[in-house]
């Protein structure tokens, strides 16, 4: 699972990258891709993302932080089945 750093209130770009079942070969979804962020409890918060198609197989969706240590998802379908990174909303640790 990706960790990314996050300050709350500032803008961040999530990106993931699909690859074909069992290769290497990065590979578009079928349709739309989409960003979901869910808290501690894994409870939806806020709407879903239309994630952007950066290049084959890769994809990205900006989310603004109003918290951290939640977890992000982009998913997709492939050939009719699912698809999905995830990561968690890492906070930044400030050093004294």
């Amino acid at each position: 699972m990706t960790k990314t750093p996050m300050i709350i209130g500032n803008t961040y770009r999530i990106t993931s990258k699909f690859y074909a079942f069992d290769s290497d070969v990065l590979t578009d979804c079928d349709g739309d891709v989409t960003l979901r962020i869910y808290d501690t409890a894994h409870t939806q918060v806020g709407s879903d993302v239309t994630a952007t198609r950066e290049s084959t197989g890769t994809y990205h969706a900006d989310y603004t932080a109003v918290a951290t240590g939640y977890t992000w998802e982009i998913s997709g379908l492939m050939g009719g089945k699912p698809a999905l990174g995830t990561g968690i909303l890492q906070p930044v640790v400030a050093k004294s």
